[in-house]
C-alpha cells in the first residue's frame, strides 16, 4: 500500500516530460545513434529521479495549501495517508542517484544543466512560484533546459528555431495549467491562490498570455518552414528534410492542438493538470503519430 502511495507521490506519469531529451536527437535525424541514445536513456532516469525529488520537497512545503485545494487535498502527503517523514528519507536519496548517474556516466554539461535545473526548481518551489508571470515563465524554461540537457549530452548543436519554439509553446502549456487552477478557485468561490501571485480576476489576461504564446509558437514554426534552414545540410551531407513543404501538415496539427486545449480548458474541463490531461487524451496521440510519421516523410 506504501508503494503505491510512494509511486503517486513522486509523480511518475510526471516523468514523461523528460522524453523531451530525446528530441535534439530526433530532430537531428540520428534516432539510429545507440551510444547517444543509452547515454540520453541514462541522462532521462537522472532527470526523473530529480524531479521527482522536486515534485516531493514542493508537497512538503506546499503542504497546507494542498488541504485546501479541490484536487490536490488527495496527494499523499496533502490527505495524510503518507507520513511527512517519508519525503525527507526520499527526496535525498532520489537527489543522490541523480547525481550519481550524472556523475559517473554523463559529461559534464549535462551535469552543470541538471545542477541548474535543482537550484532552479528548489527556488521555485520556495519562493519563485508566488511571484506572477515569473512562476510561469521559469516553468517554460524548464521544459527548454530538458531540451538543451539532452542536445549537450549528445554533443548537438541547439537550434534556435527549437529554442524560440519550446520556449512560446511550454509558456502556452505552463498558462494553461495556471488558468486551470484558477477556474478551480472560482468554482471553489474563493478568489485568491493560495501560494500563488494570482486572482480570480486575471483568468482574463492568462487566457490571452496562453493563447498568444501558442500562436507564436506556430508562428516560429512556420517561419523555420518557410525558411533556408530546414533545406540546410546537416554534418555538409545529408539534407534534414528533402519534402520540407510537408512539414506545413505538422504545423497545422500543432495550431489545431494548441487552440483545441485552450478551448477545453476554458470550458473548465481539464481540471487541474494539462500533462496529465494530454496522456489521456486520445486525439494527442493520433495527432502526434500522424505527425511523427510526416516528418519521416518529409526526410525521404
Amino acid at each position: 500500500m506504501k508503494l503505491k502511495l510512494i509511486i503517486k507521490q513522486i509523480r511518475v506519469y510526471q516523468w514523461v516530460k523528460n522524453f523531451l531529451l530525446f528530441l535534439p536527437l530526433i530532430m537531428a535525424h540520428r534516432i539510429g545513434d545507440y551510444y547517444s541514445i543509452i547515454n540520453l536513456f541514462l541522462a532521462f532516469i537522472s532527470f526523473s529521479l530529480a524531479a521527482s525529488a522536486v515534485y516531493v520537497i514542493n508537497d512538503i512545503v506546499d503542504i497546507e495549501s494542498d488541504k485546501a485545494h479541490p484536487t490536490k487535498k488527495n496527494r499523499p502527503f496533502a490527505s495524510g495517508k503518507l507520513p511527512l517523514s517519508y519525503g525527507y528519507v526520499i527526496a535525498p536519496i532520489f537527489f543522490a542517484m541523480s547525481l550519481g548517474i550524472a556523475f559517473l556516466a554523463l559529461n559534464i554539461e549535462f551535469i552543470v544543466i541538471l545542477v541548474a535545473y535543482i537550484i532552479l526548481t528548489t527556488l521555485y518551489s520556495f519562493v519563485l512560484k508566488k511571484i506572477y508571470i515569473v512562476d510561469i515563465i521559469v516553468l517554460s524554461f524548464l521544459y527548454t533546459l530538458r531540451i538543451m540537457a539532452g542536445a549537450y549530452t549528445v554533443d548537438i548543436p541547439i537550434s534556435i528555431w527549437l529554442t524560440e519554439f519550446s520556449i512560446f509553446f511550454f509558456l502556452s502549456i505552463a498558462t494553461i495549467k495556471r488558468y486551470a487552477e484558477l477556474n478551480l478557485i472560482k468554482d471553489n468561490q474563493e478568489s485568491i491562490a493560495r501560494r500563488r501571485g494570482y486572482s480570480v480576476l486575471d483568468l482574463d489576461i492568462m487566457r490571452q498570455i496562453g493563447v498568444t504564446t501558442g500562436l507564436l509558437s506556430v508562428l516560429v514554426l512556420t517561419l523555420y518552414i518557410n525558411s533556408k534552414s530546414s533545406d540546410l545540410l546537416l554534418k555538409g551531407k545529408d539534407l534534414l528534410y528533402s519534402s520540407p513543404e510537408l512539414l506545413w501538415i505538422v504545423a497545422v496539427f500543432a495550431l489545431f492542438w494548441i487552440l483545441r486545449l485552450w478551448l477545453i480548458a476554458s470550458r473548465k474541463q481539464m481540471v487541474d493538470d494539462p500533462v496529465a490531461f494530454i496522456l489521456k487524451d486520445k486525439l494527442s496521440y493520433i495527432l502526434g503519430i500522424i505527425s511523427a510519421i510526416i516528418l519521416f516523410l518529409a526526410t525521404l
